[in-house]
């Protein structure tokens, strides 16, 4: 019996880990389309060293990309609006 509840106990942490990958797959996507990024490579580092080394490698990519980073967007000041 204790054998079953081991097994199941694995099995349930296994499909956690599942879950979790999934979730950063889906964030580290869908930051790299947003940044202009190539998706694949991303996701290979994902699977291969972790999120930590994905999201090193989209930084190091937004560094010398071309295109405005939207970290930088996001600093510009608002224009001025009227709520009249």
């Amino acid at each position: 019996m204790l054998d079953a509840l081991v097994g199941g106990t694995e099995l349930l942490s296994a499909q956690e880990h599942e879950l979790a990958f999934a979730d950063q797959a889906r964030i580290v996507k869908s930051l790299a389309v947003d940044l202009g990024q190539d998706t694949g490579p991303i996701i290979d580092m994902l699977a291969r060293r972790g999120f930590d080394a994905a999201l090193d490698m989209m930084a190091t990519g937004a560094a010398h990309s071309p295109r405005t980073p939207v970290v930088a967007r996001t600093t510009d000041p608002l224009p001025s609006r009227s709520f009249h």
